[in-house]
């Protein structure tokens, strides 16, 4: 099959794509990652397909995340998410082209949930359509000030193409309605009752990185001393970055370990550093993590996968949307030591969590316990499997059909 995957968001919503696209290329298949421009490098480092769709992704993320971190209720605000949400919902046209573009020829799109073009793509122009979640979505599992923020920016632009407006465009009505594809592990949530049999937890996806290699001067201080403490805040922006490094440098002093500072979106670490700290740009996380004693991190749903399968403990300080929920998850395995809210951290608490949790044996050994349950999973391989046995036998329409198809143009009203 010719398959195009794409989403929209932070590094934690490509990750999947990625990982599942190259399954697919492994497997024979061909894949193309239909993308903002950010991602580029990335994807073509991994040898894969790429075709800018969208808007810059990390401009649009950053505002966004900064606003809901000030304040968690700001899409309540009609006035407010409306702003807030501009520059996505002027980029809706041409993403929309872009992605129908980047379709013809191809058998299936695979989409994440944040990527309004992509259901829009599959209604008008009828290319079979996959859904792939890395948290937790549902129908009508978010707030309704959520609900009509995400309407006005998407419902409109529907409105355009003929199509009927949906009440949850980036979340429960994003989902496909033949294979929803989560990639969880069902050793750290439990699948919901509720859901139709479609609905698949089918494991944390692993992304292949064996060619990076880290610069010589990393290597150096990984060698040079015990497994260090990994700082990995990852897509957050931090409007203060510079205090909290400072107290990621207290901390490191009064616990007496040493420390990497991934710089991640919020650029932290790049002040000078004591010799027990260094800071790091880009490194897959599950080659850093399997190196360290612990990750204290903000509670992403990537970042906590990648903590959970590399086996290692983590101290989480969530911040917002899923974050505290894979932070309950964590404690509730006993693989995390004491929980800090943003609001309450301090350098004493950090250094007395990080002396806990790498302190008390408990927390390593359940780590490395669920670390293998995970990995068991194989969560790219069922998730590939599925879309086969789902599609195989049903989207091979000649390239010819399938160009025709997507190439007539829907009804602009």
């Amino acid at each position: 099959m010719k398959i195009v995957l794409t989403n929209f968001g932070t590094v934690g919503e490509i990750y999947p794509l990625l990982a599942l696209a190259q399954e697919l290329e492994e497997s024979g298949h061909e894949a193309k990652i239909a993308l903002s421009p950010d991602y580029e490098d990335w994807v073509t480092r991994l040898g894969l397909r790429f075709v800018s769709v969208g808007p810059p992704a990390k401009a649009i993320t950053t505002e966004l995340t900064l606003a809901a971190t000030r304040d968690p209720l700001v899409f309540e605000s009609p006035k407010a998410s409306r702003e807030l949400f501009r520059p996505l919902r002027e980029s809706i046209p041409a993403a929309y082209e872009q992605l129908r573009e980047a379709c013809r020829g191809y058998d299936l799109l695979v989409s994440g949930h944040l990527q309004p073009a992509a259901k829009m793509v599959h209604e008008t122009d009828g290319i079979p359509y996959v859904s792939l979640c890395a948290t937790v979505i549902s129908p009508g599992g978010t707030s309704p000030g959520y609900q009509r923020a995400t309407q006005s920016l998407v419902n409109p632009y529907r409105s355009k193409l003929g199509l009927s407006p949906v009440a949850d465009p980036l979340a429960g009505d994003s989902l496909s309605d033949e294979l929803a594809l989560y990639a969880l592990s069902s050793h750290v949530l439990t699948r919901p009752a509720s859901w139709p049999a479609f609905y698949h937890l089918v494991g944390y996806f692993h992304l292949h990185e064996e060619d990076w290699q880290p610069d010589g001067s990393l290597a150096d201080f990984l060698l040079s001393g015990p497994p260090p403490v990994v700082v990995a805040f990852g897509s957050m922006v931090l409007k203060n970055s510079d205090e909290l490094t400072q107290i990621l440098v207290r901390a490191g002093q009064e616990a007496r370990c040493r420390v990497i500072i991934q710089q991640g979106w919020s650029g932290l670490g790049r002040q000078a550093l004591p010799e027990n700290m260094y800071s790091v740009g880009y490194a897959p996380h599950d080659w850093l993590f399997s190196r360290a004693s612990c990750v204290v991190h903000h509670g992403g749903s990537g970042t906590s996968a990648a903590v959970f399968r590399a086996g290692v403990p983590a101290i989480f300080i969530p911040h917002i949307l899923d974050q505290p929920l894979w932070a309950s998850c964590a404690q509730r395995l006993g693989v995390a030591g004491p929980e800090i809210s943003p609001s309450e951290l301090t350098s004493q608490k950090l250094a007395a969590a990080i002396r806990t949790t790498t302190n008390n044996p408990r927390y390593g050994i359940a780590a490395k316990e669920l670390m293998t349950k995970i990995r068991s999973e194989h969560g790219t391989r069922r998730a590939r499997l599925l879309i086969e046995q789902t599609y195989a036998s049903k989207v091979r329409p000649s390239s010819t059909q399938l160009s025709s198809r997507i190439l007539r143009k829907p009804t602009i009203h």
